[in-house]
């Protein structure tokens, strides 16, 4: 809502130096009492370049800013939530990203197509000159007691022992198992109770936000198992490499693992036991890589957040203009004037050119008028029984329109229409059977379309595209006849002078 007021009287304004001031003051009459002045120079004095002139963010004087709390409040809450993005920020910019990936595997690429082996397990109730390693896969190695940078140690005075070994196998498939085939002498009831303390593959990753079964069959106990059973563990194999920040790559695997328990029995009798571990490999590789957060990426985020400013307030200034400044403030005012000057009286509510009280601007608003084209649609389609019969009017033929001095009419059951316009278009008239106002159609005797199973059913026409040949006329209809009838014949002469008023006006 505008707000407008008038100055009392012209505003002086200021004086300003120039040729013309110069002269009149050089020029004094004799008597005048005055010093003769200097001539004026005819040159323009050039003004230095003030930068300052391309800011955009034009700066109010605090005199013209007035606190509150609600301000405070929210400046308080913004301050707090930039410093807790920007914190954010930060942490996501010293903390280390890892990123995983998938590829298919090239056996010879890494390490050579062989792949670390680390076992550490314990059989309390079998003698370490009875424990052995064998290696076996399907590249045709067969291997019987391994030994190199193997560990035997006693456990319960020699009745047990702990076995620990470091070896490479292919990458292919294959097994490995720990028995008693090495030894010279055979036991007769080897006992292959045991614990595994670790078995892990490849490198080893002191990596913790890197999740993965790396040692899945850490703490395997089997001590309470049957003594003569042996243990089958099988194993899946997955390639994994982790690369970090300085692109230094270790190569690790992972796995998973079922096992299954049996006595096994042969045409000669039972076969002595063993821990068989049979793996395969996967041929997919888990790539993880360490990223940060590049330098540009958190200045860019940084900069969104601590950039985004909210400006809250009771008395919002516009400006626009050097000498016709338009402000508004609390009650929307707007006058004219010097910048300044209509700053400072906007902050007094008052007009620049005095002390009284500025009125406000009469505006007419309808809040039930909208452009807006979906209301309109909803209302037309959400309408009420009784401005469908209004909305539901068609047309009447030229004879009826001549006989009733009416254009048209709302249509009723059992007038006979003829249909002008649309795909059913034709000379032929026919009776409404039906008025469908809650679809806005009519649906008339003889038009009608034929369903796929042969039933024949009325089509749906508009109200527009038909004209009303002959009306079923009843004391109602009869009514609206005469009241149209008369506000069309009132509507035509409207405005209009007759020969009797003009015969008045030339007396």
């Amino acid at each position: 809502m505008g707000w407008g007021c008038a100055a009392p009287g012209p505003r002086p304004g200021p004086s300003l130096p120039g040729p013309a001031a110069a002269g009149s003051e050089a020029t004094a009459g004799p008597g005048g009492g005055g010093a003769r002045s200097p001539p004026a120079t005819t040159s323009a004095t050039t003004m230095p370049f003030d930068f300052r002139r391309f800011d955009i963010y034009r700066k109010v004087p605090k005199d013209l800013t007035q606190p509150t709390y609600t301000g405070a409040i929210i400046s308080v809450c913004c301050c707090l939530f930039i410093l807790f993005l920007f914190l954010s920020e930060l942490t996501g910019f010293i903390a280390t990203e890892i990123v995983n990936e998938l590829y298919v595997d090239d056996p010879d690429k890494d390490s050579g197509g062989k792949i670390e082996v680390n076992l550490n397990i314990s059989l309390p109730n079998l003698h370490c000159e009875l424990v052995g390693l064998d290696i076996q896969d399907e590249m045709g190695r067969h291997e019987v007691g391994h030994i190199d940078n193997s560990m035997k140690i006693p456990l319960n005075n020699g009745d047990g022992c702990r076995f620990e070994g470091h070896f490479s196998i292919n990458k292919v498939p294959g097994n490995f198992h720990v028995s008693t085939h090495s030894a010279t002498a055979q036991p007769q009831n080897p006992d292959m109770t045991h614990v595994i303390h670790k078995l892990s593959f490849g490198d080893k990753l002191q990596v913790h936000n890197v999740h993965g079964a790396f040692n899945a069959l850490e703490g395997a106990d089997k001590l309470s198992s049957n003594p003569l059973a042996s243990h089958d563990y099988i194993l899946k194999i997955v390639p994994t490499v982790y690369e970090d920040m300085s692109g230094k790559q270790r190569y690790s695997y992972q796995y998973t693992v079922a096992n299954k328990e049996y006595v096994a029995y042969s045409h000669t009798g039972r076969i002595i036991p063993a821990i068989w571990f049979r793996y395969d490999l996967s041929p997919i590789t888990v790539k993880y890589t360490e990223r940060r957060q590049p330098l540009y990426r958190f200045i860019t985020s940084v900069g969104t957040g601590n950039n985004t400013q909210v400006s809250t307030g009771d008395n919002a200034q516009v400006g626009t203009g050097d000498n016709d400044q338009v402000g508004t403030g609390d009650n929307d005012q707007v006058c004219t004037g010097d910048n300044a000057q209509v700053a400072a009286a906007l902050y007094r509510g008052q007009c620049p050119d005095g002390d009284q009280e500025m009125a406000p601007a009469k505006m007419k608003l309808n809040p039930f008028v909208t452009s807006d084209r979906s209301k309109n649609r909803k209302r037309h389609f959400n309408a009420p029984s009784h401005i469908r019969r209004k909305i539901m009017s068609s047309p009447l033929s030229k004879e009826l329109r001549q006989k009733y001095n009416v254009r048209s009419m709302p249509i009723r059951k059992d007038d006979e229409v003829q249909v002008v316009r649309g795909h059913y278009k034709g000379q032929q008239i026919g009776k409404v059977v039906q008025v469908y106002r809650k679809k806005y159609v009519i649906y008339i005797e003889r038009v009608q379309r034929e369903k796929a199973n042969g039933t024949t059913v009325h089509v749906g026409i508009h109200p527009s595209k038909v004209v009303i040949t002959r009306l079923k006329l009843d004391k109602d209809r009869k009514k609206i006849l005469e009241r149209k009838a008369k506000s069309r014949q009132v509507g035509k002469e409207k405005g209009k002078y007759k020969e009797e008023t003009i015969e008045k006006m030339q007396e």
